[in-house]
């Protein structure tokens, strides 16, 4: 993982980038949505989207890592002791229209082709 500012991420998401698998450094809801919306929109990603489906679930999140994995990631990672709510979690974040979603453990993984 890397440390980035929040330039350094823009120019990974810019067309000439030819960094097209990394994550940014866990970090909170706050810098996640700064993250997310200078992503903007990549085919069915829509920031603001993503980010309205991830209000609802925010306060069993841990933390984010938002990145690029060819295409839009972002791994949310459930506290410990929201473990049991995963299913209804994992069913609140189908409007932020992700291609893949899939659970390993507390970590939930969303990709947008």
């Amino acid at each position: 993982m890397a440390k980035l500012t929040e330039t350094q991420f823009k120019q990974r998401y810019s067309a000439r980038s030819t960094q097209l698998n990394w994550l940014a450094d866990p970090c909170d809801f706050e810098q996640a949505k700064r993250y997310l919306r200078i992503i903007g929109e990549w085919n069915d990603f829509e920031a603001e989207n993503v980010i309205r489906a991830f209000e609802f679930v925010t306060d069993y999140i841990a933390h984010y890592t938002v990145g690029r994995e060819y295409s839009p990631v972002v791994y949310l990672t459930v506290r410990e002791s929201e473990a049991a709510r995963l299913p209804g979690i994992l069913d609140d974040l189908t409007s932020a229209l992700a291609d893949e979603r899939h659970v390993d453990g507390n970590r939930i993984r969303l990709w947008w082709d």
